[in-house]
């Protein structure tokens, strides 16, 4: 029943992070499949042949519980978001970020994205964030570095690395 849930599932499924994962390749992410999605699948096999026999096959409520159990460490594959590319998907495509800056990339399994933003990216800096920003520190003779800096903190937590600096920002006001 495992092997025929992962089948099921698709012959990429990955378990990793306690749960099974499923590639979706028109949003370029790994989505959780739930364990009712899991359990639903086991319960159609109910009634189909089985054995050398041909006979219906009977599923009960341990059936269902050990197939999960067993379909998940087949699939497992510790730390496999571990070592995900920096980046983020987007409805048109994954955006990579280095040292040499973003660039938009098609979806690829091997980028291991989990969320993707619901818009499009477009490379634009939004004026508006901006000129809110510049609002907050009318007058700051250090504005523009303030600016500098929610920037990248704020681009260091969506890519996910914000914690690695140990550091925080606090917005009192």
């Amino acid at each position: 029943l495992a092997k025929a849930l992962i089948r099921e599932i698709g012959e990429d499924a990955v378990g990793a992070r306690g749960a099974l994962h499923s590639y979706d390749a028109a949003q370029g992410i790994w989505r959780t499949v739930t364990s009712a999605e899991q359990s639903r699948i086991v319960q159609g096999f109910a009634g189909r042949p089985a054995g050398d026999k041909g006979k219906p096959l009977a599923i009960r409520v341990h059936d269902v519980a050990g197939a999960l159990r067993l379909g998940y460490e087949e699939a497992l594959q510790e730390g496999f978001f571990d070592d995900a590319p920096a980046g983020v998907a987007f409805t048109n495509g994954f955006v990579s970020v280095d040292a040499t800056g973003a660039r938009l990339l098609d979806f690829a399994k091997e980028h291991r994205c989990r969320f993707a933003l619901p818009f499009a990216y477009d490379g634009q800096v939004s004026q508006r964030w901006i000129e809110f920003l510049r609002g907050l520190f009318r007058g700051d003779e250090d504005g523009e570095d303030k600016i500098a800096c929610l920037g990248e903190f704020f681009g260091s937590c969506l890519l996910g690395h914000a914690t690695r600096f140990q550091r925080v920002i606090i917005a009192s006001g």
